[in-house]
């Protein structure tokens, strides 16, 4: 998966929200990066 979390300037507060979390690759993918991750689902 590409490295998208990069690509943005380090801040101090590291947080994404995920509205359609589906299977979870871009929180599991935050988690690993050290971001505080929200999400939700339908299911």
């Amino acid at each position: 998966m590409l490295n998208f979390l990069n690509l943005f300037e380090e801040r101090e507060n590291k947080l994404i929200l995920d509205p359609f979390v589906g299977n979870g690759t871009v929180l599991l993918f935050a988690l690993i990066e050290d971001f505080q991750i929200y999400g939700s689902d339908i299911d």
